[in-house]
């Protein structure tokens, strides 16, 4: 990927990010009320944006933060797919070896 299309990507993605944490943090809702999802839905795209980040801002992507954001992704998702074991899965990336993920291409 080219520098500037990098940076460009980065400026439109650090904009939709402080536009869905600021939306985030003004949300009212609390756990088990009637918008708890819709909260999470902005708490999903908070994170999703922060892979977005971290996949485009260097030449490598770091396996432990790919770790740590796809782990908060699929325990978020878990909310919204309860009949697809997503936690199993979640905790299944985190507890592996950092060792077999850096095979990983970027």
């Amino acid at each position: 990927m080219e520098n500037t299309d990098r940076k460009e990507i980065l400026t439109l993605v650090n904009q939709a990010h402080s536009l869905v944490e600021k939306l985030y943090l003004q949300d009212p809702a609390v756990k088990g009320s009637a918008d708890w999802l819709n909260k999470r839905r902005l708490l999903l795209a908070d994170l999703s944006l922060h892979l977005v980040q971290a996949s485009v801002a260097g030449e490598q992507m770091r396996p432990e933060l790919l770790k740590r954001y796809l782990y908060s992704v699929l325990t978020i998702a878990q909310d919204f797919l309860p009949e697809i074991n997503l936690s199993h899965t979640a905790e299944q990336l985190i507890t592996q070896e950092t060792n077999q993920v850096s095979g990983m291409p970027n």
